[in-house]
């Protein structure tokens, strides 16, 4: 059978949660699963900018593979797609 705990708390600097309750015993092995309300996880433009500039950077992704990668596309979508003639 599978107990739970349900705390709302408030996240601290750098993130961190503490839950106090002590009907938990120390050293018992628990799973903590955070739900964060909508609002929350909603990202402003200016975040999913930055995610976007992230992902382009460690993907190592430049201007020129990036228009590669396009024509490459067109490419595979006209084989199976041949565009129709007028």
């Amino acid at each position: 059978m599978v107990a739970a705990v349900r705390q709302l708390v408030k996240v601290q600097s750098n993130g961190r949660i503490e839950i106090i309750a002590p009907e938990l015993r120390a050293g018992t092995v628990t799973e903590v699963i955070v739900l964060l309300p909508h609002e929350s996880t909603v990202a402003t433009p200016a975040e999913r900018v930055a995610a976007l500039a992230r992902l382009r950077d460690n993907i190592g992704l430049t201007a020129e593979a990036a228009d590669r990668w396009a024509g490459e596309v067109r490419a595979e979508r006209d084989a199976w797609n041949p565009p129709v003639e007028p």
